[in-house]
C-alpha cells in the first residue's frame, strides 16, 4: 500500500477518508469522479484508511488515493472515525491530510532556490510547488501567499510607473524561507522564492 493518506488516532478504530479537489468536489469510488457532494451517496465516497502494524494497534493509520486520480495537483483527504454500520455524516472528523498529487503518487519536496513568476493582479501558483526549508518543514501556498501579500501592499502603492525597488519578505513560519520581489513593469513583478537546502 502506498499510504498516501496518513492519520494519527486511537486506536482500533474504522476510520475512512474523502478526498476533495481544488474546487470542492469529492472524490466518488464507484463513478471514479469527482463529484458534487450529495449526503445519501456518502458511503460512495469513502477510501478506505487501515491501522498499521503487525498488532494492528499503532494508532497509525494509512490509506491509498485511488489510482483514477491522475490530475496533477493538491488533494484533501478527510479522515472519519465510523460509528456506525456504514459512513455516516454524524461521522466525527479526527484527521485532515493535504496531499500534494504529480497523477500518480506524491511529490517530493524540493529543496534549493525556486523562481515562480506572478503576474499581477492574477497571480497563480503553481500546483506542484512543494518546498521545505533547512529544518525540513514544508513551506505552504498559504505561508509563501502571506509573504506575497507583506510585498504587494508595499510595492503596489506606487502604479504611477516602473518600480525598480526589491524588497524581500520572510515566510511566517518557515525558518530560512524568503520571498524576494522586484517590479520588471507597471504590471508585473518577479518573485523568487529561496528555501535553504536541507543538507
Amino acid at each position: 500500500m502506498a499510504k498516501d493518506i496518513q492519520a494519527f488516532y486511537v486506536t482500533g478504530r474504522t476510520l475512512y477518508a474523502l478526498i476533495w479537489n481544488a474546487s470542492g468536489n469529492v472524490w466518488d469510488t464507484v463513478a471514479e469522479a469527482f463529484v458534487e457532494y450529495a449526503a445519501a451517496s456518502r458511503a460512495d465516497y469513502a477510501v478506505t484508511v487501515t491501522e498499521q502494524g503487525s498488532s494492528g494497534a499503532s494508532g497509525f493509520y494509512a490509506g491509498t488515493v485511488p489510482a483514477g486520480i491522475t490530475t496533477v495537483g493538491f488533494y484533501n483527504a478527510a479522515v472519519y472515525d465510523q460509528i456506525g454500520v456504514s459512513p455516516d455524516e454524524s461521522d466525527a472528523l479526527v484527521w485532515t491530510d493535504e496531499i500534494v498529487w504529480d497523477g500518480s503518487a506524491q511529490t517530493p519536496p524540493t529543496t534549493g532556490t525556486v523562481s515562480v513568476n506572478f503576474n499581477s493582479p492574477l497571480m497563480t501558483v503553481d500546483p506542484q510547488l512543494r518546498l521545505v526549508d533547512s529544518n525540513g518543514n514544508q513551506v505552504t501556498t498559504l505561508s509563501v501567499a502571506q509573504a506575497i501579500a507583506t510585498i504587494f501592499v508595499n510595492m503596489l502603492g506606487d502604479r504611477s510607473g516602473v518600480d525598480s525597488r526589491i524588497i524581500t519578505a520572510a515566510v511566517p513560519g518557515i525558518a530560512d524561507c524568503i520571498v524576494v520581489a522586484e517590479r520588471t513593469s507597471v504590471s508585473q513583478i518577479a518573485m523568487t522564492i529561496t528555501v535553504p537546502a536541507v543538507s
